[in-house]
């Protein structure tokens, strides 16, 4: 099952592709597409050039760069020259870019013209800051810029000395920084043994990804499952992969580049497709307002949360592909659990740990494994959790065990259901009350299009749960939504409902939590404590 072969460094890889496969397309984008030959040839003269200019072995490298095919040039680049490469999110701000290249501590930036300027202005604190702007040529750059190297002409030119970093399996090679969920975003590190891992355990043997597949994976490449799946992968296996950019200056942009995702997947034929939920939900939405279908597609993979029931129904009657289920977090590099296609699936399970990575769930009451169906929490290890930890942080690693801080359960047959975080836990009087299961609730009840549920202090119980609902145009019964989840348990009914507009997310498409706190929000519906009665918020 395990696919020892593939356990290799990704320079290897790359060079039996270029000999055995030189005239196939290894990456292509809506305007350019690069063959395993000249990925090769092209990535070594860049890497070389990095040498000349200084680059080292664990400098660290960050690739501000929408998805493009330089983009994953830039990032194998950085990796031959013995760097470590960090793709981070587009869109960023100036004190977010200032805070990550401190941070970081980066000594490159990769950036195209859409945010040169702004990597510009890093300048002034960061004055040893080397750029590189990634850009095609004939493309429009600020005439007020230096003349910074540019990329084109970087991989076109021999340098003086071809460099190879020649990183062995276990050197730090990668730097993916966390959600940021429940706090500022985590830089953690990475050899290329731990993201092998998933490649050879899961990806391949378990999901057929191979030399016939066509990737896509269309979140920015700051995403861990881009990274993973559409770019680590593709050259592990020497599939193909799609690049779709993910910029969007406004709403209309964000329309018609979901309409020109589903066009592309179906144009490009491709077969294996990553992504988060609102990926399928972005893909469903698209297929109303064009009449396109998926035929080769055979693999569609959810990452970052489970996909709900309704979602997989949905998905499996319009392209006639399910959705498979996976659990994997940054710092394990992959997939932790991960359905398989042929499964009679659990309902509500992220599937089956992957070969070589072992689990345990921990009832936080007792310190000792939990029982069949009880809730804890998740701890992972094996060749997949992070090699280098959190760069400038202790990661919780303890005794060679991961703590995910992920709440799960695990049925008789060994199948995880991820059920929320340690972090978000609601006490209630001395009853834990998990946000998420309430979510799942409210999710279901008419008029509801998503929700969030944290908790709000109270001088009698210390916590009680409030709601945050988006709804739809028709707005919500709060009737409705209280009945729903009184069925739930009386504890785990929301004391308050909010209406906002939409609901706050993080980069990678979690909601972000703590930015409720701050969110201006209509009170719409809120139920006394202790009759169950509600009434007028006004």
């Amino acid at each position: 099952m395990l696919r020892t072969d593939l356990i290799r460094p990704l320079t290897e890889l790359l060079r039996e592709h270029a000999t055995r496969s030189g005239d196939k397309t290894a990456f292509a984008d809506p305007g350019r597409s690069v063959t395993w030959a000249d990925l090769d040839r092209r990535t070594a003269r860049v890497a070389g050039h990095l040498a000349d200019m200084g680059v080292r072995q664990s400098d660290r490298a960050l690739l501000l760069v929408d998805n493009c095919v330089e983009a994953v040039e830039s990032h194998l680049a950085v990796l031959r020259a013995g760097a470590i490469s960090a793709p981070i999110h587009i869109g960023l701000e100036d004190g977010e870019l200032a805070a990550l290249l401190a941070d970081s501590r980066a000594t490159t930036v990769f950036t195209d013209s859409a945010h040169a300027v702004q990597v510009h202005r890093m300048r002034h604190d960061f004055p040893n800051l080397t750029i590189v702007l990634v850009d095609r040529e004939g493309e429009e750059l600020d005439d007020e810029l230096p003349l910074y190297p540019l990329f084109s002409e970087l991989a076109e030119i021999e340098p003086e000395s071809p460099a190879e970093g020649d990183l062995d399996l276990d050197d730090l090679s990668f730097l993916t920084y966390t959600a940021g969920v429940t706090g500022a975003p985590r830089a953690v590190l990475f050899s290329q043994r731990n993201v092998m891992w998933a490649i050879a355990a899961c990806y391949a043997p378990i999901l057929g990804l191979g030399p016939d597949d066509r990737v896509a994976c269309p979140l920015p490449l700051a995403h861990g499952i881009t990274q993973q799946v559409a770019v680590i992968g593709v050259v592990a296996t020497g599939a193909t992969g799609w690049l779709a950019p993910t910029a969007a200056e406004d709403l209309s942009d964000l329309m018609a580049n979901k309409t020109a995702l589903l066009a592309d997947l179906a144009a490009q034929r491709i077969t294996f497709v990553a992504g988060i939920p609102s990926t399928y939900q972005d893909l469903l939405w698209a297929a109303e307002n064009l009449d396109v279908d998926l035929p080769d597609l055979r693999i569609a993979l959810v990452a970052g949360a489970s996909s709900v029931t309704a979602l997989r129904t949905r998905f499996e009657e319009r392209f006639g592909r399910g959705l498979l289920d996976s659990y994997m977090t940054t710092e394990t590099t992959g997939p932790v659990a991960v359905t398989w296609p042929a499964d009679s699936r659990v309902d509500a399970a992220c599937g089956l740990p992957i070969p070589g990575v072992n689990v345990r769930v921990i009832d936080q009451r007792t310190g000792k494994d939990a029982g069949v169906g009880q809730e804890g929490e998740l701890w992972v290890s094996g060749p997949n959790v992070t090699a280098g930890g959190y760069h400038n942080q202790a990661a919780a690693i303890i005794d060679g065990w991961f703590h995910t801080g992920d709440l799960a359960t695990r049925d008789a047959h060994g199948y995880l259901t991820i059920t929320g975080r340690v972090a978000e836990l609601i006490t209630r009087g001395a009853e834990p009350v998990n946000p998420r299961e309430i979510e799942h609730v409210l999710l279901g009840v008419d008029g509801v299009a998503a929700a969030v549920v944290v908790g709000e202090l109270d001088e009698a119980l210390g916590e009680v749960p409030v709601a945050y609902l988006q709804t739809g145009p028709d707005g919500v019964d709060p009737a409705a939504v209280f009945a729903a989840c009184r069925a739930l348990s009386p504890a785990k009914t929301p004391v308050k409902l909010y209406r906002v507009a939409e609901l706050p997310r993080v980069r990678a498409g979690k909601p972000a939590r703590l930015a409720l706190r701050d969110l201006t929000a209509e009170l719409i519906a809120v139920q006394s404590v202790e009759s169950g009665t509600r009434t007028d918020p006004r």
